[in-house]
């Protein structure tokens, strides 16, 4: 699990932690700045984002990290679309060929979009079990994490990620 801050038109991860249950681990550098368009915690950024801030990004130019990267900001647009309906975004192996991840946005006082939770795991380890409880753990997360920063989920939003911290 990580979490990152909007930085400009990236995300700067300021926390990460690892249960390291297993032999085979997502590799996370915290120093890293993620893109917006190819991980899931920047594309659930984008969901909830000012349309200046998206239509920036989208604009381009938008980097092809791997055969997975989606580069079309059409198809970006309509991902972000079922991001908005869901809470809760994943990609899988747009950033890193090895890593699937589901990410959901972070509110601050005012509803403002201030990051984004994430939690990556090898791709071979995605199941859709494993993304239903992945995108459970992320609901909770947003709740807890917004509130325990004196933040609030903007009204029109209510109800996505649950009512209680």
């Amino acid at each position: 699990v990580h979490f990152s801050l909007l930085q400009g038109q990236t995300l700067s991860p300021v926390f990460h932690a690892d249960p390291k249950m297993h032999g085979t681990q997502v590799h996370f550098d915290e120093a890293e700045l993620l893109p917006l368009h190819a991980t899931a915690s920047g594309l659930a950024l984008l969901a909830f984002a000012p349309k200046k801030l998206t239509d920036r990004v989208l604009a381009g130019p938008l980097e092809r990290f791997t055969e997975s990267t989606i580069t079309d900001p059409d198809i970006l647009r309509d991902l972000m679309e079922k991001v908005r309906e869901t809470g809760c975004s994943k990609l899988e192996q747009g950033f890193d060929n090895e890593v699937s991840s589901h990410g959901a946005p972070i509110f601050g006082p005012d509803g403002e979009l201030l990051g984004a939770l994430s939690i990556a795991v090898p791709h071979v380890r995605m199941n859709p079990e494993k993304s239903a409880a992945i995108r459970e753990a992320l609901k909770r997360g947003v709740m807890k994490i917004t509130r325990s920063i004196g933040g609030n989920i903007p009204p029109r939003h209510a109800g996505k990620w649950g009512t209680d911290a």
